[in-house]
């Protein structure tokens, strides 16, 4: 082949991948704030799971969402994730000490009778850049003056 077909080719190959490549890292980059999305788990004290569903949204400034989205929703009304940045590294060849994501989220609702229920969850993320993340923690829920604490964990969906 002429050298100057084989610069041409490789040019072409270039672009090519170039224009595959862009919009996939794109939309890598565009997903958003961390705890954004549909998580789906459990909760409960040892030997009790009650499955849940959690959807949250990050408007640039708030973190909002809802607890079991449906006909008994109930509207998250504190939603934080604090970033702990980690400790720097002594020494270059020293690992850096990895980031802490720590969510906490309050909801008051009602359950199936109508009486009234809080909700105070507690967890660190993990596997943060990775799109299968997962919250786990203490979930925290009170119902006519009873508390009822047990751990619990979600995925993103």
């Amino acid at each position: 082949m002429p050298k100057r077909l084989l610069q041409t080719c490789s040019l072409l190959s270039c672009a090519l991948f170039v224009a595959l490549a862009a919009p996939a890292a794109t939309a890598v980059a565009q997903e958003g704030h961390p705890a954004k999305g549909a998580w789906v788990g459990y909760w409960g004290p040892t030997g009790t799971q009650n499955r849940i569903v959690i959807v949250m949204d990050y408007d640039g400034k708030n973190l909002t969402g809802t607890v079991n989205p449906g006909a008994n929703a109930i509207p998250i009304k504190l939603a934080r994730l604090d970033i702990d940045p980690g400790a720097p590294a002594p020494r270059p060849a020293d690992p850096v000490g990895e980031p802490t994501f720590k969510l906490h989220l309050e909801a008051d609702g009602k359950d199936a009778r109508g009486n009234a229920i809080t909700i105070v969850a507690d967890g660190t993320m993990q596997n943060v850049g990775l799109p299968n993340r997962s919250i786990a923690g203490v979930w925290t829920q009170t119902s006519g003056g009873r508390a009822t604490k047990g751990d619990f964990r979600i995925t993103l969906q």
